[in-house]
């Protein structure tokens, strides 16, 4: 799980460092971060929460065809998938493939 995390890091400083300042990538992260924390300390409920705010910050600030909305977007289905509500997890991963 962390190496994907890792990975993921990785891929998103890369694709959004070019797009927007450190400043706002700094906060993107820290706030994806603590959702994914949420997540693993089975607080879906506030993991759901706090991606659907890193959703709305990735909207305004780099918009909703960056890769990492749709990035965003699958999380939301892990989040969901997570707290077993499968119905909107797949809803959210398929959000997701849209982008």
């Amino acid at each position: 799980m962390y190496i994907a995390d890792l990975h993921i890091h990785s891929k998103y400083s890369r694709a959004t460092s070019r797009d927007c300042d450190t400043a706002h990538l700094d906060f993107i992260s820290v706030l994806n971060n603590l959702a994914v924390i949420y997540n693993r300390q089975k607080n879906t409920e506030k993991a759901v929460e706090t991606h659907k705010r890193v959703l709305s910050v990735v909207e305004d600030i780099l918009g909703k065809d960056h890769v990492f909305y749709g990035d965003v977007i699958t999380n939301l289905g892990v989040d969901y998938s997570f707290a077993g509500d499968y119905d909107k997890a797949i809803e959210y991963h398929n959000k997701a493939l849209e982008i």
